[in-house]
């Protein structure tokens, strides 16, 4: 006699945990993609910049390629030199793999205006994601400037 009542108040509040504890995991999912939006990515895009800066300074400097061999083959950062005007290519380290590729075919989605970046969101032939995180400063030395783009797998 007493069990019908009780079973239904533990079914009634198995579900209103249930709605209670699918709600708190929103919320802190929820947080926790703001705090990435609003607090982490605008600290990558500015070092981002300033690393192209330093990179290119270094370029400049030294002729050395501002990303290494190994973190092109892997796709973790790509880097690509223009003069001024956009009309010669400096240096092309897109490389030849896949995210490279993908990446040149998306030219039209890079950053415009000098000292911006953006997030780029891809699909490679084979459906797989890429997101980079781009950035185009000018390199200036002496009488020659660059417009520097670089991207870093995010």
């Amino acid at each position: 006699m007493w069990n019908k009542p009780f079973e239904k108040l533990r079914r009634r509040m198995t579900c209103l945990y249930a709605v209670i504890f699918g709600a708190l995991i929103l919320v802190i999912v929820a947080a926790a993609y703001t705090f990435i939006w609003w607090k982490i990515l605008p600290h990558e895009k500015e070092n981002l910049v300033a690393q192209i800066y330093h990179e290119g300074e270094e370029w400049v400097e030294s002729e050395e390629a501002p990303c290494s061999e190994a973190a092109i083959r892997s796709g973790k950062m790509l880097a690509y030199f223009v003069n001024a005007d956009g009309s010669k290519v400096i240096l092309n380290q897109l490389g030849t793999g896949e995210e490279g590729q993908e990446l040149m075919s998306h030219k039209d989605d890079w950053p415009k205006k000098l000292n911006t970046s953006r997030l780029l969101r891809m699909h490679g032939a084979n459906g797989e994601r890429y997101r980079y995180l781009a950035a185009v400063a000018p390199v200036i030395d002496a009488d020659k400037s660059w417009i520097v783009l670089m991207a870093k797998k995010g």
